[in-house]
């Protein structure tokens, strides 16, 4: 987060930043939505009256937390949890850098943060508890940006040594660890589990500044603002039919294991397809007698969040 989009006044922070983002929750909430409630009307395992069901995603949208359920008043967990996490986390990162005082910022910071810690158990509406831990993330995320030639450097001798090392260790710790679920703001041993994050990040960073790019691997990338939110349309029917597949057989055709990893293939393969025929049909549409320059593919990077 670069700091010229932090130390910028809060309403062009608002456009920059947040509008989109709720555009982006709103919009892919409601294909969420009408997802699931067609999934209600046709599918045996789950009847539920339309009129409760559109009620029941509708609160659950506008609530917008991903723990909190409550039949009685048709209020259900919304998928896309990690939208409005996104935005309070990004609201407190831009109050953090009000003070000018970097020692101020780190106070704000750790207040935020422990702040969220205490709230862990209440499922606050659009995911506060949960922004507020996200933070010491997002700051973490700008000081390794500060350090960023000096990791390299640090790691230039023997990447994949140091790769394997971190990532064995990060997963020895989480195994040490109780239960780990960011969406429930559930850390486990603290002790454990933030170690635990550091050295798998740092081994997956590791690893993705030394992939080679290829036109596969970039069609993924600009396509992961589909593929993050909209998953689920792909990977709950795709493991219905492999479970269906194998009561069919009478045994396991394929592992329980297997499933979710080939559920997850189906998904990213079905709306990296998906996403560049829209785009190129979106470029056909243009009127030719414009000229538009060519743009910079839009991926996850750090100039996005």
């Amino acid at each position: 987060m670069p700091a010229t989009k932090v130390n910028i006044p809060l309403l062009q922070f608002l456009q920059v930043r947040i509008f989109k983002l709720l555009k982006q929750y709103f919009a892919f909430g409601i294909i969420c939505s009408v997802f699931y409630i067609i999934i209600s009307q046709t599918s045996r395992s789950i009847q539920e009256p339309l009129d409760e069901a559109i009620i029941g995603r509708l609160n659950a949208l506008l609530y917008a937390s991903g723990s909190f359920e409550d039949p009685k008043d048709s209020l259900f967990p919304v998928y896309l949890w990690f939208f409005p996490a996104l935005i309070v986390a990004l609201l407190a990162t831009w109050l953090t850098f009000r003070p000018a005082r970097p020692s101020l910022r780190a106070i704000v910071a750790i207040i935020f943060f422990t702040s969220g810690i205490l709230l862990r158990n209440y499922s606050l509406p659009w995911e506060i508890e949960t922004g507020l831990i996200a933070t010491v993330f997002l700051m973490c995320g700008r000081l390794f940006n500060s350090y960023e030639a000096r990791f390299d450097a640090l790691t230039k001798k023997s990447p994949w040594l140091l790769c394997a090392a971190t990532a064995t260790l990060g997963a020895l710790l989480a195994f040490l660890s109780p239960k780990i679920d960011f969406r429930d703001s559930a850390f486990g041993t603290l002790a454990y589990s933030i170690p635990s994050c550091v050295l798998t990040q740092t081994s997956l960073i590791i690893i993705s500044k030394r992939l080679k790019g290829s036109r596969c691997a970039q069609a993924v990338s600009v396509a992961s603002a589909w593929i993050f939110p909209l998953h689920i349309l792909f990977t709950w029917p795709a493991s219905s039919a492999m479970q269906r597949l194998n009561s069919m057989f009478g045994g396991p055709a394929i592992s329980e294991f297997a499933i979710p990893l080939l559920t997850t293939a189906v998904a990213v393969a079905c709306l990296t397809f998906t996403h560049s025929k829209v785009s190129q049909s979106r470029q056909v549409q243009k009127p030719k007698g414009e000229s538009h320059p060519q743009e910079r593919p839009r991926t996850m990077d750090r100039e996005h969040y």
